[in-house]
């Protein structure tokens, strides 16, 4: 037990993780995290002070700390941050942060991340990355050019890469320049891009084997081009490991809007572009590639360039927002599968129109990292003819009824065909149950089911898997 100041005394500082200092007690399973569990006691002369307790369970705990003499209750610690925004003299042109409630975001320890960014290059020396957060240790260069003698991806000499590194992880708060979703991410700098931002799937593909070999927690890729197998294997691999990759949807909403890659890889996470009234940018791919949205348009950030900084504009900057926020889910989810960060990030999405251009909806990191996310559980991911498949629905309300539907997407002549085949409704049993049959269109690589149905709370709930035809 520890006697606690009274917290009307002080405010206190608080760790990385953002928690007060002490050993957070054993949560209780379902829980969703490590709770600390204190007993408010009350003196005669009306004196507040707050013992922790500790117990096996946080029930037992708050049992605990009821019966303490002189206890008036129990009460939770919960973490605390300033009530400022960050006095980076750039934020206020950071509309995009605005946007996603980033100033919100509870104080995460991300120091057990790593960021890929396969790109350009980052510049480690850019006043705005603190000094190691760039991993020139475990960077690599896959250009070949001369540029980067080092060979360890920390030069960039388009600027592309560091921009988009800065924006997953630009350090917040430090009075310089801009701040950043994932604030002081550690970044693994894989430069497979040359100084014209040209280069090849073979390059890409082999950086993100690279990250995943390397231990990347997610890898961000924030380049497009035509179709190639090795996109698609390089994703598979990342995807068998657990290592989800973001990718930018693509630039030519108004110049084809055909099917980009690696976007379209089974297992991408593809991200389209915001402008800043919320709608889905112009150039932004509305193929039905999209599995996300964030905001992409005059995003201010880090300029390798100059050392100072810049306003860009694509879903190239719409991707580091989304891998961002995956970096901070598993920091507060660390066994978290790949199947699970799509299933966190639907679920938690803003909606927001047409699927074709949104997927989802707009990312909500704080939602993300701040809510129980709901799961559906299927007894296969893997579909080789019509066959019944079993779906857990954890946290729909038993009784009520879940709508099944699949969707395929596949490429012909090079857009994408969509295809949404409606199962029909299902009865969630007591154990939170339901099943429906799955028939798979064959010519697809891969696709998704979608359960709706009314979560415990009564509110409404989307969740979707990726599944796979083979």
């Amino acid at each position: 037990m520890r006697i606690r100041t009274p917290s009307w005394l002080f405010v206190p500082l608080l760790a990385a993780t953002g928690l007060a200092a002490g050993t957070p007690a054993l949560a209780a399973p379902g829980d969703g995290g490590s709770v600390t569990t204190l007993a408010h006691l009350v003196d005669a002369s009306g004196r507040p002070a707050f013992v922790e307790v500790e117990a096996r369970t946080v029930a037992e705990e708050q049992r605990r700390a009821d019966a303490l003499p002189g206890s008036v209750g129990h009460v939770t610690e919960q973490p605390v941050r300033i009530a400022a925004t960050p006095d980076d003299p750039g934020r206020p042109l950071q509309w995009a942060l605005d946007r996603l409630r980033a100033d919100d975001l509870p104080g995460l320890d991300v120091s057990k991340q790593l960021i890929a960014v396969i790109d350009t290059g980052v510049d480690a020396a850019h006043e705005d990355f603190a000094a190691g957060q760039v991993r020139c240790d475990l960077g690599t260069d896959l250009v070949g050019d001369r540029l980067d003698p080092a060979r360890d991806g920390c030069l960039d000499p388009q600027g592309h890469g560091t921009h988009v590194a800065g924006i997953a992880a630009a350090v917040s708060n430090n009075g310089k320049g801009v701040a950043s979703i994932a604030s002081g991410t550690p970044i693994l700098p894989i430069r497979a891009m040359d100084a014209q931002g040209a280069g090849t799937s073979t390059a890409v593909s082999d950086g993100i084997v690279y990250a995943v070999d390397h231990g990347a927690t997610v890898i961000n890729v924030s380049v497009s081009g035509e179709y190639s197998g090795a996109y698609d294997s390089a994703v598979a691999y990342a995807s068998a490991h657990d290592v989800p990759v973001v990718v930018a949807a693509g630039n030519n909403g108004a110049t084809g809007n055909q099917a980009l890659w690696p976007a379209s890889s089974p297992g991408a996470i593809a991200v389209a572009a915001l402008d800043r009234d919320g709608t889905v940018a112009s150039y932004s791919n509305t193929s039905g590639v999209a599995d996300i949205a964030a905001p992409g348009t005059d995003i201010y950030g880090l300029d390798a360039k100059t050392g100072r900084y810049v306003a860009k504009s694509g879903t190239s900057m719409a991707a580091p927002a989304v891998a961002a926020s995956v970096a901070l889910y598993r920091a507060t989810h660390p066994d978290s599968t790949v199947v699970q960060v799509r299933q966190a990030l639907a679920a938690t999405a803003d909606a927001a129109g047409d699927a074709a251009a949104y997927g989802a909806g707009v990312v909500d990191p704080y939602a993300l990292v701040s809510n129980e996310v709901p799961t559906v559980t299927v007894s296969s991911l893997t579909v080789t003819r019509r066959q019944r498949i079993t779906v857990r629905v954890v946290a729909f309300e038993p009784g009520s009824r879940v709508t099944v539907t699949e969707t395929y997407r596949y490429p012909r002549k090079n857009v994408f065909i969509s295809k949404t085949v409606a199962l029909g409704t299902a009865r969630v049993s007591k154990a939170g149950v339901a099943s429906r049959m799955v028939t798979p269109v064959q010519s697809a690589r891969a696709g998704t089911l979608t359960v709706r149905g009314t979560g415990a709370n009564g509110q409404p709930i989307r969740i979707t898997n990726a599944i796979r035809v083979g």
